[in-house]
């Protein structure tokens, strides 16, 4: 039992710090024009991350908790996260800047591949009230996403 116990204590004093950075990236980037917030790499929005088991990781780093779409093993991973938005509002994926220089989109069924600015912003709009949005590696490195937002369209 004490081998059991042990464990499941290192596991909760490695989850706290990843907890409180959550928390605090979900205060930092929710704006009065927030309509939605996920954060890929959180805990608290595992349940809205479509992913295959191996198709991606998340990580924690430097405080900032991300995930990978795709990993080395099985190149061609990807995550899915579902968003309310308005018509004609904004998206924006912030990437971990310079974790790839392009990535492939598909939003509600129409793919792209959009260019990773070095700032890690890449900004859409929204083509409906509901949208699904796919993340793919489009190139050598595997994008690491902090978040997807979506805004009104005012």
């Amino acid at each position: 039992d004490r081998v059991y116990l042990k464990g499941l204590r290192f596991d909760c004093r490695e989850m706290l710090p990843q907890f409180e950075a959550e928390q605090k990236l979900r205060r930092d980037l929710t704006t009065a024009g927030t309509l939605d917030l996920v954060l890929p790499g959180s805990f608290g929005d595992q349940y809205r991350v479509f992913r295959y088991m191996h198709a991606s990781h998340s990580e924690l780093k430097n405080g900032v908790p991300f995930r990978y779409a795709g990993n080395t093993v099985f190149p061609n991973g990807f995550f899915e996260v579902e968003l309310k938005c308005t018509a004609g509002g904004r998206i924006d994926l912030l990437f971990v800047p310079a974790s790839a220089d392009e990535a492939k989109l598909t939003v509600n069924g129409r793919g792209t591949k959009v260019a990773v600015p070095a700032d890690g912003i890449v900004t859409l709009t929204a083509p409906a009230e509901q949208v699904t949005l796919r993340i793919e590696k489009s190139g050598v490195k595997y994008p690491a996403v902090i978040a997807v937002r979506s805004e009104s369209a005012n």
